[in-house]
């Protein structure tokens, strides 16, 4: 298992966003998906909370950039528990995104790997798969490949579709859309269209984001 320090990344580059450092962005989109993959509508959209909220928070991770898991273990798991799981009446939906930078090499790999999660096994599947990777803290081809395997009790056929691309347009899509944003780097929160900005002083990331969402309410 690895054991993620806040360093930098991506040629010793890093950015700070308060009490959560960042990966930077970057280059690497060398493959090429099939001619006959997955396309972005085929996708569900993996989220917590209601479809009819009012307020939107946009998250685009990588599942190697070791800050996105220090994210989704602390602000991102402290902001869900308060507007999602706690309030009688919730109005707050948080929807996942891929943003494979790459950090490594197995980026891009892991972000298929949760489309086909989506994709064969529904949105709430893909939830799971994303939970999971980011609380093994581990991205190695087997765990990946596991990991897909318990959440969505996908076939072989389907890990080589991975594999050769299949799942790629989606994760591309979702990059896309980050990237239309102004997101450079992971974390990256978009709250009802707007871009959270790293915090100044001690204020910690997740109260930054809070702000945004109440201010949305």
């Amino acid at each position: 298992m690895k054991n993620w320090s806040r360093r930098a990344v991506l040629s010793g580059t890093a950015v700070a966003v308060g009490s959560v450092a960042g990966c930077l962005g970057g280059s690497g989109n060398n493959a090429t998906p099939a001619p006959d993959g997955v396309e972005p509508s085929d996708a569900p959209r993996p989220a917590r909370g209601p479809e009819d909220a009012s307020v939107t928070v946009e998250l685009f991770t990588d599942y190697e950039c070791p800050h996105c898991h220090d994210f989704h273990s602390g602000p991102e798991q402290q902001l869900v528990d308060e507007f999602v799981r706690s309030p009688s009446d919730p109005n707050v939906q948080f929807q996942f995104y891929e943003y494979p930078i790459p950090v490594g090499n197995n980026s891009w790999l892991a972000a298929m790997a949760g489309v086909a999660a989506g994709v064969e096994s529904g949105a709430s599947t893909y939830v799971s798969y994303r939970d999971q990777m980011f609380e093994s803290q581990n991205t190695s081809t087997d765990l990946i490949r596991t990991t897909l395997e318990e959440t969505a009790g996908v076939s072989d056929s389907v890990w080589d579709d991975v594999q050769n691309q299949f799942y790629r347009k989606p994760a591309e899509a979702d990059k896309e859309r980050g990237n239309s944003h102004g997101i450079s780097g992971t974390p990256g929160v978009v709250v009802n269209g707007t871009v959270v900005s790293p915090p100044d002083g001690d204020q910690t990331y997740q109260d930054t984001i809070r702000e945004e969402i109440q201010s949305q309410l």
